[in-house]
């Protein structure tokens, strides 16, 4: 049973007096800051009654902060799950949406509270939002789908793939949201949400399956946010585990060097003369974020990861040899920055040697020897 003092929080909160309703939240969210204060909650309707004052003008916001406390334990998170909490919050959000363009544009009617279909995606760009009032805590929501997007059970249900007529419906989106222009620094914790999504396998091939929203993905791998480049860089890499099936994808529909390559570039080239002699031969690769230092060898770790799991078949070696992968990767090996790092090191001479001893002729003599070996054997 919870002592006597949590239960006492629990039955006040069904008070309908505002100032004993603030009292008690405020209460909730000073004394859960502890794993041990958490825990004497365990037997209480705490959680059920603060999941249904989100949506609410005045409670949402104490009350996604007394949940995103809660969301720190897994006991919690999964009971929040349980309770509906994904669909309630990602709901929320979109009124959030709706509330900040009618904000920004009062003249203009533009409903977002429609259906999002795949076509949807292209117009992502185009939507711009208004003023962002801090009565509008969408940070807040995206932050607790974050943490509850941490559990399986918490995946599947944006996910909902069981659903034919809710599949991928609340994953299409948080894309839309993902890609809305203005005060997007609200937005960019969504990047946590898809790399959580793409360590289901069922979740990485659904994105790969419906190839738009890959394709959607990875445009952000150069953005000038750390967050959403890593994010993205991490779900590449998830989704590239998959290359035996969708290898094919990778080099020819989405040519997912186009997006690796020059991240490399743009991370570790400081030599504008050395970039303007790569993009001589491939203009379409000066699509460039900003370089930022402080994820540098992250980012290089990941983007050499994603290079080595295409490099794991002889075509995904025969595409990377065509896209001059290795006179990229020898300028940038010796350089001190990578030299420093024993573990990036060794992941940049592992891909140059992979792609440097592929001799695409041998393989192709190699594959005729043993058909016609099969063919005299029958």
């Amino acid at each position: 049973m919870a002592d006597e003092e949590v239960k006492s929080l629990d039955e006040f909160l069904d008070n309908k007096r505002a100032d004993v309703r603030e009292l008690v939240l405020s209460g909730i969210l000073s004394f859960t800051t502890t794993p041990e204060n958490r825990a004497r909650f365990e037997q209480t309707n705490v959680i059920k009654k603060i999941i249904r004052l989100v949506g609410d003008e005045v409670w949402t916001k104490i009350a996604l902060c007394c949940l995103v406390n809660f969301a720190q334990d897994e006991v919690y998170r999964k009971r929040m799950i349980e309770l509906g909490a994904i669909s309630r919050l990602i709901e929320y959000a979109e009124d959030l949406v709706k509330n900040i363009a009618t904000l920004g544009r009062k003249d203009e009617e533009r409903s977002v509270t429609r259906k999002v279909e795949e076509e949807d995606i292209d117009d992502i760009q185009a939507f711009n939002v208004g003023k962002v009032s801090e009565k509008f805590p969408v940070d807040l929501v995206i932050m607790l789908l974050s943490n509850l997007t941490q559990e399986d059970e918490g995946k599947l249900k944006v996910l909902d793939l069981e659903n034919p007529s809710m599949k991928g419906f609340y994953l299409w989106k948080l894309l839309r949201f993902y890609g809305i222009q203005d005060y997007e620094h609200y937005f960019h914790l969504i990047s946590n949400i898809i790399t959580n999504l793409s360590s289901l396998e069922v979740g990485r091939k659904f994105f790969l399956e419906e190839s738009k929203i890959f394709l959607k993905i990875v445009s952000f791998i150069n953005h000038p946010n750390n967050l959403r480049k890593l994010g993205t860089l991490r779900t590449v890499r998830n989704c590239l585990f998959e290359y035996e099936e969708f290898l094919d994808f990778f080099v020819e529909k989405a040519d997912i060097a186009s997006y690796l390559l020059p991240t490399l570039i743009v991370t570790n080239y400081s030599d504008e003369a050395m970039k303007e002699q790569v993009f001589q031969n491939r203009p379409e690769w000066k699509k460039l974020g900003t370089k930022s230092g402080s994820s540098m060898n992250e980012t290089n770790s990941l983007v050499v990861e994603c290079l080595l799991l295409v490099a794991n078949q002889d075509r995904g070696l025969a595409y990377l040899k065509k896209n001059s992968v290795n006179s990229i990767v020898e300028k940038i090996m010796y350089m001190q920055h990578i030299r420093a790092n024993e573990e990036l090191d060794g992941k940049m001479q592992a891909l140059y040697q992979e792609v440097h001893t592929y001799n695409e002729e041998e393989v192709k003599e190699m594959t005729e020897e043993e058909k016609q070996k099969l063919e005299e054997e029958e």
